[in-house]
């Protein structure tokens, strides 16, 4: 799943997870009918937590870190 997920901002990823033949699909259709939520968009989210992980020290700033984009 990991693999997987990598696969949607690394091709490198992507090629792994296309070689090991992993088919993953997730439907939140009744979470959202049930619980009247809307979900964040993954890829956003993906970003979210990657500045969260370097803004709270769990992954090192860069020299080219230029900080959290506000209009995400």
């Amino acid at each position: 799943m990991i693999i997987k997920a990598a696969g949607l901002f690394s091709d490198q990823a992507k090629m792994i997870s296309e070689r090991l033949n992993l088919d993953c699909k997730i439907d939140n259709s009744k979470a959202k009918r049930m619980l009247n939520i809307e979900f964040r968009d993954p890829k956003k989210s993906v970003v979210e937590m990657a500045y969260s992980l370097i803004e709270h020290g769990i992954l090192p700033k860069t020299s080219g870190y230029k900080g959290r984009n506000k209009n995400l």
